[in-house]
């Protein structure tokens, strides 16, 4: 009788796997599986189907992906299957995510028999440096985070002594521990879609100077295919996008090189964020010296005085209205409106860090210091923290949307597609 069971598959290396339905005939013999099991495949009241099904897969044998006579067939890995019952996130499922369990209210991690209290998505990594080294002292992981670690050992930790817990405040990642990590990511988007990234780096609140403790890191990348993939009868219904399943962690997505220089051609403010990120992963050197000079002769006024103010807009009106609102949110609608003034008064692109910008145009001392607070504020909560709506910043902010509301920027022609072509075919041609 053929029969399936979850089963967990090497995905990229033998350190990383993903959850699957693995369908046997009757022989016992692997006739199929399906695509990767995601946790948003199961409903709310259905989530702790999904801990159990990482939790028995576990204890079965692992697998990995190969071919038999040219097609795709798997076999067992090398790594052994865990022996005993383990507790696991469902939300970053691979081996560094073992020994995890997230409690309805609860979060806790367990290693050797410890139990780690408070433990947030960091763990899920931080496991990852110890899995090979099961004699590891915990505290050797602590130089990677930010941790309050005044109560690390209030129960009389002793390394390999069972039983006391061990708790550890406000443990997140740090840019340093995941910029190699971010790198594997990537890499493994280059060999999952066959392409080559020209350019990687960071963007939103970690670009701009305000994130929070809990932020996400959103990794963002242009990339090029294959001279061949552009030739196809059938290109222009093909995926210009690559977008990886957002968690916890990272946030990855990428547009295809066609796609983005067409939107540099419209000058697009996004991508002009991007050429500006403080923090860049990847780049290819012959792509920046061939695109670099081009983008001031791109960079419109105009359009991009307009996508900061509706921007500034909808932020205002969806998120501040209230007694309460998202502490955040001031800052999205803080920045947009802080560039519009650069853009008023320069003419050029604006710099992406948003204290450049209240370091030029903030000059009164109360509101000042109100914007300080808001940042220190951001820096120690969390990204969904709420607070007290701040009366002073809402004035601030209205004046600003009435004042820039009827304004309409000077119109200025950026050049024909010419110069783009040329960086596109020069990269295209590239060996």
């Amino acid at each position: 009788m053929a029969t399936w069971d979850y089963r967990l598959i090497e995905s990229g290396s033998s350190t990383s796997f993903e959850l699957y339905e693995v369908y046997f005939d009757a022989s016992g013999e692997i006739e199929g599986w399906s695509d990767v099991v995601l946790l948003t495949d199961f409903d709310q009241d259905e989530k702790s189907e999904y801990y159990q099904a990482w939790s028995d897969a576990l204890i079965r044998p692992l697998l990995k992906p190969t071919e038999v006579d040219g097609k795709p067939a798997l076999a067992e890995s090398e790594v052994e299957p865990l022996q005993n019952s383990l507790h696991i996130c469902g939300l970053f499922p691979d081996l560094t995510a073992i020994l995890i369990h997230y409690a309805d209210i609860e979060k806790s991690w367990c290693y050797q028999g410890h139990l780690i209290l408070q433990c947030d998505h960091s763990g899920q990594l931080c496991y990852e440096e110890i899995v090979n080294d099961v004699s590891c002292d915990l505290r050797t992981l602590l130089p990677h985070f930010k941790c309050d670690i005044a109560e690390l050992y209030n129960s009389g930790f002793d390394e390999g002594e069972l039983g006391n817990p061990i708790y550890l405040h406000g443990q997140f990642l740090t840019s340093e521990f995941m910029h190699p990590k971010i790198l594997q990511q990537l890499e493994k988007i280059e060999r999952q879609y066959q392409v080559k990234i020209l350019y990687a780096c960071e963007s939103g609140s970690r670009a701009w100077g305000f994130e929070s403790h809990d932020s996400d890191f959103d990794v963002r990348f242009i990339y090029v295919h294959l001279q061949d993939w552009y030739l196809k009868l059938d290109m222009e219904r093909q995926r210009d996008v690559i977008e990886m399943p957002p968690n916890n962690v990272f946030d990855i997505n990428g547009w295809d090189l066609k796609k983005a220089l067409n939107l540099l051609a419209k000058s697009n403010p996004v991508l002009f964020e991007w050429f500006s990120s403080p923090v860049v992963y990847k780049q290819d050197h012959t792509f920046i010296e061939n695109i670099s000079p081009l983008l001031a002769d791109y960079f419109s006024s105009q359009k991009t005085f307009y996508h900061y103010l509706h921007m500034a807009k909808g932020n205002y009106r969806e998120y501040l209205q209230g007694d309460r609102v998202r502490l955040k949110k001031y800052l999205y609608v803080l920045r947009p409106l802080l560039a519009i003034e650069w853009i008023l008064k320069f003419e050029n692109p604006i710099p992406i860090r948003f204290q450049d910008l209240v370091n030029a145009f903030i000059k009164d001392k109360i509101l000042l210091e109100t914007i300080e607070h808001l940042l220190y504020v951001k820096s120690l909560g969390s990204e969904k923290q709420l607070g007290n709506s701040m009366p002073n910043l809402n004035q601030w902010i209205e004046q600003k949307l009435t004042e820039f509301d009827g304004m309409k920027p000077q119109k200025i022609e950026t050049p024909n597609l010419a110069p783009l072509n040329q960086v596109f075919l020069k990269q295209l041609r590239k060996p």
